[in-house]
């Protein structure tokens, strides 16, 4: 849901500056596609379980797919984000010795390896079901 309020507050705009920011190569590819990931991943987590359970696009387009799916993009996004917003910054704090900074990181990079771990958890739960 954190990702969702982060759309409304930040909005396409807000990842390309973000991606501006951390200097990628293509800011405005880097930034949609991390808006579509975020956003989509997590609609689906959200929205899969109370999808009626007739509801099908296809052969595989399952309530539990939608789920796992959505997981999946937002392990992705969470993987993408650890590495470049974090993992570097916080190799980046502890060579200027800023304890502050290298704590930050280092708690938000936890945060998301918990966060990544709860998405596993929940692909687990779905596999089953199909």
């Amino acid at each position: 849901l954190l990702t969702i309020f982060a759309f409304v507050r930040f909005g396409v705009r807000g990842y390309i500056d973000r991606a501006k920011h951390k200097h990628y190569r293509f800011p405005s590819s880097v930034g949609v596609l991390a808006w579509l990931f975020t956003q989509l991943g997590a609609w689906l987590v959200v929205l899969g379980p109370i999808l009626p359970k007739t509801w099908t696009v296809g052969p595989f387009a399952t309530r539990e797919v939608a789920t796992i799916v959505g997981a999946k993009m937002m392990i992705i996004s969470l993987v993408v984000t650890s590495y470049s917003g974090h993992w570097k910054c916080y190799r980046r704090a502890a060579a200027a010795e800023a304890k502050d900074e290298q704590y930050y990181h280092k708690l938000s990079l936890q945060k998301n390896i918990s966060i990544a771990g709860g998405f596993v958890m929940i692909i687990g739960f779905h596999l089953p079901h199909l």
